[in-house]
């Protein structure tokens, strides 16, 4: 990034997988910037908006310029960490006087692979063994939804609600036979 494109930058706050939180810089055209990971442990022994605004004010710190906006992921995912993340995301647009958006955690993870000529199915953990299943089909230079997110049940396999033929992303700690029959894909 050149000094000139030092103010075009987005924050963004993810809370919604179970096992972790981000908060991301992201260039203008998306490319990562920096990024901190904040493990579930670090976030449940204090209050979780103490945990993501240390890591926003991390962020902030190295920074020259203020970003141009906010980006909240508005899951699916757990209610409570959901809005521990969209309640930081609003408090940092609010203060910086920049716009807030939201995105769909699924389609951000989407967005890490590059679009191909293949259907892509997103599966995050949900919690107590249940997993959220999203498929994607490339539109552009960019992914787009192929109807709702589907919440699978515990015990049932998340890969069986994929089409044959998609190419599997993974976010988050999913269950070991899980990635293996991703991977076997």
């Amino acid at each position: 990034m050149s000094a000139g494109d030092e103010g075009r930058w987005l924050l963004a706050v993810d809370t919604a997988l179970r096992d972790a939180a981000l908060v991301v810089a992201a260039d203008a055209d998306g490319s990562l910037i920096e990024g901190t990971e904040i493990a579930a442990a670090a976030i449940a022994a204090e209050r979780p908006d103490a945990a993501l605004l240390r890591a926003v004010t991390a962020i902030l710190g190295r920074r020259v310029a203020a970003p141009q906006g906010v980006v909240a992921g508005h899951g699916p995912g757990s209610y409570t960490g959901l809005r521990a993340g969209a309640a930081t995301a609003l408090g940092v647009a609010h203060a910086l006087g920049r716009p807030l958006r939201s995105l769909p955690s699924l389609l951000v993870t989407a967005s890490t692979v590059d679009p191909g000529p293949f259907v892509l199915v997103v599966v995050h953990p949900a919690g107590r063994g249940a997993h959220h299943v999203q498929a994607f089909a490339p539109k552009a230079d960019a992914w787009t939804h192929q109807g709702a997110a589907t919440l699978v049940p515990r015990g049932m396999d998340p890969l069986e609600v994929a089409p044959a033929a998609a190419r599997i992303a993974l976010a988050g700690p999913v269950e070991a036979a899980v990635e293996r029959r991703a991977a076997e894909r």
